[in-house]
């Protein structure tokens, strides 16, 4: 093998790509641990999986309490590779949900969190369908690289989900945290939203990528739910059946949410009600926490961590106020 070779074969796996985000996480004061293990049913067996990264920032000054878990899948190749995605062109019926990117879990805490700020942020995005990859030197495309990162990202999901909502139901009153949860799809490819009039005539009167797309730091990529996940996300939430709820803390955080009730609409986010939705696992639940994907490029990925650090830690310490 020559020099040469087994550098680009080093530099396509995944290996240094997740030492340089944690590179960026250890200097943003982030905990972090490799492979995340879950377990997930394939052809009727159970088999263990895993996300790359699970970092996690905790907020504790000035008497805040609160996580941010980051979800990291860390998706290697060729650098020179571009991905590219569909835009979102029909807003009016638009899938895409502010507030399903970067998911919180109030409910299960002793705040009410002003989401406006995050709303922001996650508008700012762009937002796109249908990755797929494209190799300009060899001019391979492909998508399964695309779509083996974010489903491993959703299949871990519930697990994650389950484990913050649980520490908050078992563990004492004063430990009970705020919790943010966001899945994130890391490359060192660079990203491309397509135009919105991007089609076949574009393609074949072009001569490069730019001349039909947009290079983007990141973007939210929207990931539709189907009948397997949904068996899966069953299967992880039916021992929530199990448990005695009058021996946890779920009453007392029922309590302290419907204090919070909006006086002209009289909702609230009801721990027991959401308790519930996650045990049956209903469209609304599934795409309300499994939907919406952020995918980064490696060279925007310290800026990405650091607004949401920024943008969550304040939220969370103004609820505490």
């Amino acid at each position: 093998m020559s020099n040469k070779k087994w550098k680009d074969n080093l530099l396509s796996s995944s290996l240094p790509l997740e030492h340089e985000v944690l590179k960026i996480l250890t200097k943003l004061r982030c905990a972090t641990k490799y492979d995340y293990s879950y377990q997930l049913k394939d052809n009727g067996y159970l088999k263990e999986s895993s996300v790359d990264i699970l970092s996690t920032k905790h907020t504790i000054e000035d008497g805040v309490n609160g996580t941010i878990e980051l979800f990291i899948e860390c998706k290697g190749g060729d650098p020179n590779n571009k991905l590219v995605f569909l835009p979102e062109i029909n807003h009016e019926f638009s899938d895409f949900t502010l507030g399903h990117t970067i998911r919180d879990l109030q409910a299960f805490s002793k705040v009410n969190i002003d989401n406006n700020k995050l709303y922001e942020l996650e508008s700012a995005c762009d937002y796109g369908h249908k990755g797929i990859e494209i190799n300009p030197n060899t001019g391979e495309v492909f998508d399964k690289d695309i779509i083996q990162g974010i489903n491993q990202l959703k299949y871990g999901l519930p697990h994650l989900l389950k484990q913050n909502i649980l520490f908050n139901l078992h563990y004492s009153e004063e430990d009970i945290t705020s919790s943010f949860i966001i899945p994130i799809l890391v490359t060192n490819a660079d990203l491309y939203l397509l135009d919105d009039d991007f089609g076949i005539d574009k393609v074949k009167n072009s001569e490069k990528i730019d001349d039909f797309g947009k290079e983007v730091p990141y973007i939210i990529l929207l990931s539709e739910t189907g009948p397997d996940f949904k068996e899966h996300h069953r299967e992880v939430f039916n021992d929530f059946n199990d448990i005695d709820q009058e021996n946890t803390n779920l009453n007392y955080l029922e309590e302290i949410q419907e204090k919070f009730k909006d006086p002209s609409m009289g909702i609230y986010e009801s721990p027991e009600r959401i308790f519930q939705e996650l045990i049956d696992s209903d469209l609304d639940t599934l795409n309300r926490y499994y939907s919406q994907y952020i995918v980064c490029s490696l060279k925007n990925f310290d800026k990405l961590v650091s607004d949401l650090i920024t943008v969550i830690g304040s939220e969370v310490k103004k609820a505490n106020q």
